[in-house]
């Protein structure tokens, strides 16, 4: 779940204060009933160097872009002078509604990435590489980020894995990560790179293959070769608008072929929003076939096991009694000898 959107065109020299706003009334048909893992994003590093959710004070220029669909102003253009107020009320009736829906849903929230490092401009604050240089900031941020996890009753934490969060110190960051959490916490990337990955196997639970998008061209291979077991790999949906991906029927069987651990979509509430819900729907009823396929084949399995059973149990019983008859037989002729 993104919970950072925001009605661009509508925010001429404006402040979205997300505090106040209700969410979108889309987000309330969202059928957490269908889902194992709720990611949810954006948060980022703060300025003390603590993984956390705040607003930003400052105002911004954000320039007009074709996904924003602003009909009303010029591409090019600037759509307002902007600032935001903190995602947190937002972010904990996500996790209030998922919680209700589905109590036994494992929540994680997503540390999302900046394009580069030059100046923070975004509501959830810094990707890692802007903001920690060191193993002392490495270790102050995992342990900020248990904090986090242990505040909200959450199961995990998930890396955006791309653009500035893509840096050599990652490996040191995912160790502070898998050494704080002390496998009381789940630690996954959401990959679009491969950089630097080989060197977290072993501290990375999860991945969650961003094979979409800017990673269309990722496949499992590429992460089995790496190290990474089978069953941590989950295979990337993106139905939302202008995102090229695979197909479930793709997916389903990349899936299967390498016996992963499933599938992801990117995402559940966007302006495509009932898309998505429709093919998480679709995934959720191929997964249960997939579990009522394995029930049944389990379930002829052991039945076959039980029919071996019995006749070996047969079996024996014909062989002991063959040899009572042959004592017994034995006996009466050592009674007649006598």
């Amino acid at each position: 779940m993104y919970i950072a959107d925001a009605h661009w065109c509508e925010g001429i020299s404006g402040r979205f204060d997300f505090a106040d706003d209700a969410n979108p009334e889309h987000w309330n048909l969202v059928d957490y009933t269908q889902m194992d893992i709720l990611l949810i994003g954006p948060i980022g590093v703060q300025s003390d160097g603590s993984l956390g959710i705040v607003g930003i004070d400052h105002t911004f220029a954000k320039e007009v872009q074709p996904w924003m669909g602003c009909s009303n102003l010029t591409a090019g253009g600037v759509v307002a002078n902007l600032s935001f107020g903190s995602l947190e009320p937002r972010f904990a009736r996500v996790v209030a509604k998922a919680r209700r829906d589905n109590p036994g849903i494992d929540i994680r929230v997503s540390v999302w990435w900046t394009a580069s490092c030059n100046g923070r401009s975004t509501e959830w604050g810094d990707s890692l590489s802007c903001a920690l240089s060191g193993a002392d900031d490495f270790a102050s941020f995992a342990r900020s980020a248990r904090s986090f996890l242990e505040a909200w009753h959450l199961q995990g934490l998930d890396i955006d894995y791309e653009s500035a969060n893509v840096f050599a110190g990652f490996p040191a960051v995912a160790a502070s990560l898998h050494d704080v959490f002390a496998s009381e916490y789940v630690l996954s990337v959401s990959a679009a790179r491969v950089d630097y990955l080989r060197e977290v196997v072993g501290h990375v639970d999860e991945v969650f293959m961003q094979t979409y998008a800017g990673g269309w061209w990722l496949s499992a291979r590429d992460f089995l070769e790496l190290g990474f077991a089978p069953r941590s790999l989950f295979y990337g949906l993106c139905p939302e608008t202008d995102c090229d991906g695979p197909s479930l029927v793709v997916a389903a069987a990349a899936v299967a072929q390498d016996d992963l651990g499933g599938t992801h979509l990117w995402r559940l509430n966007s302006d495509n929003h009932a898309a998505e819900r429709a093919m998480q729907a679709e995934a959720d009823a191929l997964r249960a076939k997939e579990e009522e396929e394995h029930r049944a084949e389990r379930e002829a399995e052991e039945n076959r096991l039980e029919e071996i059973r019995r006749e070996e149990e047969a079996i024996e019983a014909e062989r002991q009694a063959a040899e009572m008859a042959k004592l017994k037989e034995m006996l009466e002729k050592q009674r007649e000898e006598e």
